[in-house]
């Protein structure tokens, strides 16, 4: 693979996939592969930046001390958390996107209609129901099954959305 600043992109992968490992639980809307990804994204950036220097310590120290910031801020911003000013005049994340059903029922408008999505198949099922890709592999559904189905489901709700047109 190609190279950033001198350091092999493997070995960033492999320290990255290291730290996912242990900083799991600290992320808990996110599966490994899905941190690993933004781990690994951030420690290139890091050591592209020039921020990594060999000489004052390794790759895994470093990113060890750098990688909690990078990847916490992506994770609140993907769960919908901004950096807002607060009532004291401070700087703290915030939720920025807020669902309510008194919004709804204090709405004027009676004919609202609600689609709701109804999975045909067990895989769509199972994931909204909240299992991950993990505990559906060890309940007996390959990851290769996973993904038909979830190819499947995707092309069920594009039918069903060019039918609504």
């Amino acid at each position: 693979m190609a190279d950033a600043r001198g350091i092999d992109t493997n070995e960033i992968a492999s320290v990255s996939l290291r730290w996912a490992t242990y900083a799991l639980p600290t992320y808990p809307r996110w599966e490994l592969n899905e941190l690993h990804n933004e781990a690994f994204i951030a420690s290139v950036r890091l050591v592209e930046k020039g921020e990594y220097d060999s000489t004052r310590s390794k790759l895994i120290t470093f990113l060890s001390h750098a990688l909690p910031f990078a990847v916490r801020k992506r994770y609140r911003h993907m769960n919908g958390e901004r950096r807002l000013v607060n009532e004291e005049g401070r700087q703290v994340y915030q939720r920025k996107e807020h669902f309510s059903n008194e919004i709804l029922e204090q709405t004027e408008v009676r004919d609202i209609i609600i689609l709701e999505t109804k999975p045909s198949n067990e895989w769509a099922k199972a994931r909204m129901a909240g299992f991950t890709a993990t505990e559906l592999r060890k309940r007996g559904m390959s990851f290769e099954e996973q993904k038909k189905a979830k190819e499947e489901f995707r092309n069920d709700q594009r039918k069903s959305k060019r039918q609504t047109r």
